[in-house]
C-alpha cells in the first residue's frame, strides 16, 4: 500500500522518488523487513521535502516553494492582457536522458551470497521539460546488464527519444510548434553522444 502511494507520487509530482520506487516495486510480491524500512526512508525523505514538486500557479506570487514556478507573462490565467508568447519564449522540449551501469545493490548483499540476475541489469533514465517543467519521465532497468557504461547510455537515450516521438505526435495534434522543430536530448556520456 505504502509502495503503491508513493508510485502515485513518482507518476505524477515527484520525478524524484521515481527510482527509488522502482526498485521497492520490484518486491511487492515478498517484501522483507528491509524493503519496508527502506519504504519508511522514502517517506521520510518525503516529509523532508514536502514543499518540493511540479507545481503550477496561475497566481504570480505563492509562497510554495516548487522546482517550476509559472506563470510566465503570457499566461491567460494569470494575466487579464495575455498575448500569444513571441518565438523566443516558446519554451520547446528538451530531453535529458541517463543511466547507471550494473547493478544498484552495493555493499547490501555479503559475498559469496547468489544474487538473482536480473539484479544486475543497469537502470535507465529520462526526463523531458517542456515550459521550463518536467511533462514526461521514467526510471526503469533495463532488459539486461549493458556490457559498458556507453551501452548503458545508448539504452536510456532510447528509451527518452521513443517517449519524445511520442510527444511530438501529441504536439502534432494539438498543433504545437514542437512538433516541427527539433528536440534536443542531453546526455553525459561522451561516447553516447
Amino acid at each position: 500500500s505504502l509502495v503503491g502511494s508513493l508510485n502515485w507520487l513518482a507518476s505524477n509530482t515527484r520525478p524524484d522518488l521515481a527510482p527509488a520506487v522502482s526498485f521497492l516495486a520490484a518486491y511487492s510480491s515478498c517484501p522483507s523487513a528491509q524493503h519496508w524500512e527502506a519504504a519508511k526512508y522514502v517517506a521520510r525523505y518525503l516529509r523532508s521535502t514536502v514543499s518540493q514538486g511540479i507545481a503550477f500557479h496561475s497566481s504570480s506570487s505563492s509562497d510554495t516553494s516548487a522546482y517550476v514556478h509559472f506563470p510566465f507573462p503570457h499566461d491567460g490565467e494569470a494575466y487579464k492582457d495575455a498575448v500569444p508568447p513571441p518565438k523566443a519564449n516558446m519554451h520547446e522540449m528538451s530531453t535529458f536522458t541517463d543511466a547507471c551501469w550494473g547493478s544498484q545493490i552495493g555493499n547490501a548483499i555479503p559475498d559469496g551470497e547468489e544474487i538473482d540476475m536480473w539484479k544486475y541489469r543497469s537502470l535507465s533514465g529520462f526526463l523531458v521539460m517542456r515550459c521550463g517543467g518536467p511533462i514526461a519521465w521514467k526510471a526503469v532497468r533495463q532488459d539486461q546488464t549493458s556490457r559498458s557504461t556507453c551501452e548503458a547510455e545508448i539504452r536510456a537515450t532510447d528509451e527518452g527519444i521513443k517517449e519524445v516521438l511520442s510527444l511530438r505526435l501529441r504536439c502534432t495534434d494539438m498543433n504545437l510548434p514542437d512538433a516541427n522543430s527539433p528536440t534536443p536530448v542531453y546526455n553525459d556520456n561522451q561516447g553516447c553522444v
